[in-house]
């Protein structure tokens, strides 16, 4: 920070860029006083902002920090916030917004928001799916998110339904990617499918 005072003016926006990691770092010590200012001196710059993708960057780091401090609500609100400005140019299934469905999907949950959860998930997971395709992990991750926020939301069914086309996906891309790899790309490839399974 000392060293942006240095090189920039105050109307510049590199001089703001600073404040990003301050205001995480305080925000994983827990420090919410001195995240909150370190935000607000971020935001001072929000006026110059004029491409939705820049601004609900903003939204979303604060909603980050505030997921940090356990303030849930102000990160829903936050998220919503962001996702609310995305909206303005950008399609459902825009990857940004897509990663911004993840992110309510898991803030509705720890507010035990089970239905809005679910919600949020399959629009994370229909947005993926239009983005990477049914034959990507990241496809296969965003159902296994939604098989659990329909369990919870106490749609049984539905979500054993997820768990099973998840597992037949998986089956087809193991037997399709597999026999191609060497032993370095096979334990690398198979690490996170192993958890999965």
């Amino acid at each position: 920070l000392d060293e942006s005072k240095r090189l920039y003016k105050t109307s510049d926006r590199s001089f703001y860029l600073s404040y990003i990691p301050i205001a995480n770092i305080y925000a994983k010590k827990g420090e919410r006083e001195s995240c909150l200012r370190s935000l607000d001196s971020l935001f001072i710059f929000e006026q110059y902002i004029s491409e939705p993708r820049e601004l609900s960057q903003l939204y979303m780091l604060r909603g980050g920090c505030n997921y940090d401090l356990e303030d849930y609500q102000s990160a829903l609100a936050d998220y919503k916030k962001a996702d609310e400005i995305l909206a303005s140019k950008y399609p459902v299934s825009d990857g940004e917004r897509a990663r911004l469905y993840a992110l309510l999907g898991g803030i509705e949950h720890r507010l035990n928001h089970y239905d809005e959860s679910e919600s949020c998930y399959k629009l994370y997971t229909d947005a993926i799916k239009n983005i990477y395709g049914e034959q990507s992990l990241n496809y296969i991750n965003s159902q296994i998110y939604l098989a659990n926020a329909q369990g919870f939301a106490g749609h049984i069914k539905d979500g054993c339904d997820n768990y099973s086309s998840t597992i037949a996906n998986l089956k087809e891309i193991i037997k399709k990617r597999l026999p191609y790899m060497n032993t370095a790309e096979r334990e690398g490839f198979w690490v996170p499918l192993s958890s999965l399974l």
